[in-house]
């Protein structure tokens, strides 16, 4: 058997967060979207139960293949060598990158309740999903070098 390296991990690590990304994006986009229509809409609900199910199902097994690629690795070094400096460093990154989008969004979401109604539900799933999707695309785009998508591990 072989021993995984530090690049499938890495690679594999990439991905899971790529998956995520997309698929919570649609999914949780999707609450905003119903937030826009007054009416419920039964179609909008029967969508985004759907996705949310492949959702799930998907990163499901993105992650077991993730995992059971890193419980093969027996050697501590390895685990270092993943949780580096500067993947440490793009992590912080990224969460600050969400924290001021966060905080960019909600004084513009201030501003135009000023200039007219908008319901606070609607304001706090548009901040919430501004920031957490872009603490997670700015994690992909910093972990962007780590990846190599020609090259597939199974």
């Amino acid at each position: 058997m072989k021993t995984p390296t530090i690049n499938q991990l890495e690679i594999r690590r990439y991905r899971l967060v790529m998956y995520a990304t997309l698929y919570w994006a649609l999914w949780f986009g999707l609450f905003i979207v119903k937030e826009l229509f007054t009416k419920t809409n039964l179609a909008l609900d029967f969508i985004q139960a759907i996705i949310g199910m492949v959702s799930l199902v998907l990163l499901a097994i993105v992650l077991t293949k993730y995992i059971r690629l890193s419980s093969k690795i027996k050697n501590s070094r390895f685990n270092e060598a993943l949780n580096n400096e500067l993947f440490q460093l793009y992590r912080n990154k990224s969460l600050i990158w969400g924290f001021w989008s966060f905080t960019f969004c909600l004084l513009a979401l201030l501003l135009l309740s000023y200039l007219s109604d908008i319901s606070a539900k609607l304001a706090c799933l548009i901040t919430l999903y501004t920031g957490v999707l872009t603490s997670l695309v700015a994690g992909l785009i910093y972990n962007y070098n780590t990846s190599d998508d020609n090259k597939t591990y199974e």
